[in-house]
């Protein structure tokens, strides 16, 4: 993301010391962001990891002053059961 006072935000979570999930909130307009670049490692999928790190994401975007888009949301809850 080019400005950073615009951006967002980029999260990594780590066990271990090790990369195992990453998400960005990155702002589209004045009120709307997005959820983008959720990944989970396939070692740590199925533990709860995407579930709470899209947590995290909609609560920085709430700090932010931002609402998710609704259908990136739902893509990545899904993604998160299932994953």
């Amino acid at each position: 993301y080019s400005d950073p006072e615009d951006a967002g935000a980029l999260y990594l979570a780590r066990r271990d010391g090790k990369a195992v999930a990453c998400g960005a909130v990155k702002r589209i307009d004045g009120a709307t962001a997005e959820i983008k670049r959720m990944w989970v490692s396939p070692g740590a999928r199925g533990q709860g990891v995407a579930k709470a790190l899209l947590a995290d994401l909609e609560a920085e975007a709430a700090k932010l002053g931002l609402t998710p888009k609704q259908y990136a949301v739902e893509l990545m809850k899904l993604e998160a059961r299932n994953g």
